[in-house]
């Protein structure tokens, strides 16, 4: 009764922060009285819903209790009975070996720590066994870091369970059958932990494709430019990329310190083309967009120092 009591309250706590996660059997409007109650509350509490479960729960395990106490007492014979059967359990299930209990040991602090298992996935899965680059990622510096450390988590997670549970399952089951039955266990909860880490990667991949896409390459983090110029448009196969023409310097070039001598044509985060001025000019006017709806008629321009206006045609 009292671990009942613990799991109707934790989970009473837990959907009052997630009120999503609440069963729909468990939602019924209370009486009156309590009902106004949390409608009064409501800015503190949340909405009443989340707290529902709380309440009923509470209210079953209270009924329960004092069920339990005008009940008979169990007869004697009957709680000797319950000690053999438990005994005789634990005979054929067997003891955890040393390996046994350092696997769960290890599995429990490693997952809690957090570290050990994102290590896992950011220095052996990634880009290798478990997490495959997908095609429109082609730059792999536009992953961001915070959203990508569930994912490598849960895959490092699934490869901690397949090793722990391998090494369970490979001793001798002689004297210790339980341990053996939760290796496998291990090894199969691996699979499905697995599986939801390769969905969770894919959803980020797709979202990075997205960004390659669809935000600006950032030049300036390595590059010293003047300006630059940009403007979403499709390509020929119907797709929509984020072009962007930038200044640039040369490096080593005779020009001021703060002048730009070079153009960049870029189709999201890849480089299309690079233009260079003539010995001496500068460009003077910073790239801006003119015309087009596509790649094929879309143009941008730039001013130089001859006082001239050079066109950049993206599909040429």
């Amino acid at each position: 009764m009292r671990w009942l009591a613990l799991l109707g309250f934790g989970y009473g706590a837990l959907v009052g922060l997630f009120p999503t996660i609440i069963p729909e059997f468990l939602v019924w409007t209370p009486p009156g009285p309590l009902y106004s109650f949390f409608v009064n509350t409501n800015g503190f509490w949340r909405e009443w819903t989340a707290w529902a479960p709380l309440i009923y729960i509470g209210i079953g395990l209270w009924l329960c209790n004092a069920a339990s106490k005008a009940l008979p007492k169990t007869p004697q014979h009957v709680i000797d009975a319950r000690k053999r059967l438990r005994q005789s359990s634990r005979d054929f299930l067997g003891r955890r070996s040393p390996i046994d209990k350092a696997v769960l040991a290890w599995l429990v602090g490693l997952a809690l720590t957090g570290v050990g298992p994102w290590l896992i996935g950011r220095f052996v899965l990634q880009d290798n066994i478990m997490y495959t680059t997908t095609s429109g990622v082609f730059n792999r510096s536009a992953r961001e870091f915070w959203p990508y450390v569930p994912t490598l988590y849960v895959g490092g997670v699934a490869a901690l369970l397949l090793l722990g549970g391998i090494a369970m399952v490979l001793q001798p089951w002689v004297g210790r059958i339980g341990p053996g039955i939760v290796g496998l266990a291990l090894v199969g909860a691996s699979f499905a932990v697995g599986s939801f880490g390769t969905s969770l990667w894919q959803a980020q991949e797709d979202a990075t494709a997205q960004r390659l896409m669809g935000t600006p390459f950032p030049f300036g983090d390595s590059y010293y430019t003047c300006g630059h110029a940009e403007a979403s448009l499709m390509d020929a196969s119907g797709k929509s990329w984020l072009y962007q023409v930038w200044s640039a310097r040369i490096a080593g070039s005779q020009v001021a310190a703060d002048a730009c001598n070079r153009v960049v044509l870029y189709q999201g985060w890849q480089q299309l083309k690079a233009y260079d001025l003539p010995s001496g000019q500068t460009i003077t006017a910073a790239p801006e967009f003119v015309s087009g709806d596509t790649s094929a008629n879309a143009m941008f321009q730039y001013g130089t120092s001859d006082g001239s206006k050079v066109q950049v045609k993206v599909g040429q």
